[in-house]
């Protein structure tokens, strides 16, 4: 039926937008990069980016970017070298 082809074409549209969005965060990972300006780069309303996240990751854009950060801190951390002054208190 043409609902099933319109969902068709929505699900691959918002499966898209993920993927872009993950090479975009890939590309500016050293930059502070907020929901809001990540689907301004896409062309992309907020809400949507959000659907699409939920959808294909099971979070929200904000909570990935926080958890992609985290991660990057911890992984910064455990590779720092430790016998450098700022360390040593």
């Amino acid at each position: 039926s043409s609902q099933q082809g319109a969902d068709a074409r929505l699900l691959r549209s918002r499966t898209w937008l993920y993927r872009e969005a993950l090479s975009t965060i890939r590309a500016r990972e050293q930059e502070p990069l907020t929901v809001k300006e990540l689907a301004a780069s896409l062309g992309a309303s907020e809400r949507t980016l959000r659907r699409a996240f939920v959808e294909e990751c099971g979070v929200p854009p904000k909570r990935f970017l926080l958890q992609r950060r985290l991660l990057g801190a911890r992984r910064d951390l455990l590779c720092a070298d430790r016998t450098q002054p700022e360390y040593l208190g």
